[in-house]
């Protein structure tokens, strides 16, 4: 089985090195990106590759349904909460699972974003790789 898949998003370099380095230890696949528009031409690639493969339908793709995003809210050129509405809009990534993080408060949940869960900054690693592990099959403790 191939390993579970996080996008992370984050405009910091030092945070998501250290957030890429904590998945890659507990054995996820981690792709980053740097704001949001990187993000969504990260989801574009991913869905290309595993249609190239020769599984198109998206709800039975193993990559998208072993992926999660985690973002945070507040970056240039495309922020975090306008990736999930662009995610949201999109039928191919509406069913992602999203995990927002930020220093800036509390987002308050609509109907709109789904899937998603709210990480304050700075969070403790435990609650990162607890929060990521209830979206992956078969990660939780």
């Amino acid at each position: 089985m191939k390993p579970s898949m996080v996008l992370v998003v984050e405009d910091e370099p030092s945070i998501s090195e250290m957030i890429q380095t904590l998945l890659e230890e507990e054995g996820y696949k981690v792709i980053t990106a740097s704001n949001g528009q990187e993000g969504l031409e990260r989801l574009a690639g991913l869905l290309a590759a595993q249609n190239s493969a020769g599984t198109a339908e998206v709800d039975n793709s193993p990559v998208l349904s072993n992926l999660v995003v985690l973002t945070d809210l507040m970056m240039p050129i495309l922020d975090g909460r306008r990736l999930l509405m662009e995610m949201r809009a999109n039928p191919a990534y509406a069913e992602v699972p999203v995990i927002i993080m930020s220093a800036a408060g509390r987002v308050t949940p609509t109907p709109e974003m789904g899937q998603t869960i709210f990480i304050e900054k700075p969070f403790e690693i435990d609650v990162l790789l607890d929060t990521v592990a209830q979206f992956i099959p078969g990660k939780t403790e």
